[in-house]
């Protein structure tokens, strides 16, 4: 919530115990709410792609043999068994590999990017189909950022101020609930990261501040 006129809204901080009233603000920005990803993309999680075809081994030279497979080195790729089919004894189903020596109809694999090649001492059997790793990476969605909220007004009890600058240099966590005239209320813990007073206009004293929001607040 940007740019929210706050005309008769009153802020409170709990220091030492004591909710004071110790403002009433003009302006309030905030807060602005995100949430964190997690990179899940690992050698064991990449998800089957694209299905290259099916493939023949060849023990005698440890090739696997595609007519037009389109691989390039580097590339990464499984083993998924067709009907029948079976995989020479050293390699593995959902086990992922890298392509090595590619040629036109041909290629080998190895277990690391450009590393030995995987020898095999049989030819297995039809039908064996060679699938792509998916190129995109994969996330979940992880905690909630909660933000920052900032607000301008004119202090209502001005050694109040004093307390405020106290809890930045002590970097404490206070308190903090905004009271709407229409009767909701915002309640959240937060740590004071910017303060400033300005001279006194028409018998009040300005102020702005910036408030990193900890926790989960109450937006009600």
């Amino acid at each position: 919530m940007a740019g929210f006129s706050a005309y008769g809204t009153i802020l409170r901080i709990d220091m030492a115990g004591a909710g004071n009233a110790v403002a009433e603000l003009t302006n309030i920005s905030g807060p602005s709410v995100s949430v964190d990803t997690i990179d899940v993309s690992t050698h064991d999680s990449w998800r089957h792609g694209a299905v290259v075809g099916a493939v023949t081994f060849t023990n005698g030279t440890n090739v696997v043999n595609r007519v037009g497979h389109g691989l390039v080195n580097g590339n990464v790729i499984s083993f998924q068994l067709g009907v029948g089919g079976a995989l020479p004894a050293e390699l593995s189903l959902n086990r992922w590999y890298y392509v090595i020596n590619r040629a036109a109809d041909t290629f080998q694999v190895s277990l690391t990017p450009g590393g030995a090649i995987v020898t095999f001492t049989d030819d297995g059997s039809a039908t064996v189909n060679a699938h792509r790793a998916g190129a995109f990476r994969e996330f979940v969605a992880g905690l909630i950022d909660a933000g920052e909220i900032s607000f301008e007004g004119n202090l209502i009890d001005v050694t109040q101020s004093d307390e405020i600058m106290d809890a930045i240099v002590d970097r404490d966590v206070l308190e903090f609930e905004i009271e709407f005239p229409e009767g909701e209320e915002w309640s959240f813990d937060g740590i004071v990261t910017g303060f400033e007073v300005s001279a006194p206009h028409d018998g009040k004293i300005g102020f702005s501040a910036s408030v990193k929001v900890t926790g989960e607040p109450e937006l009600v």
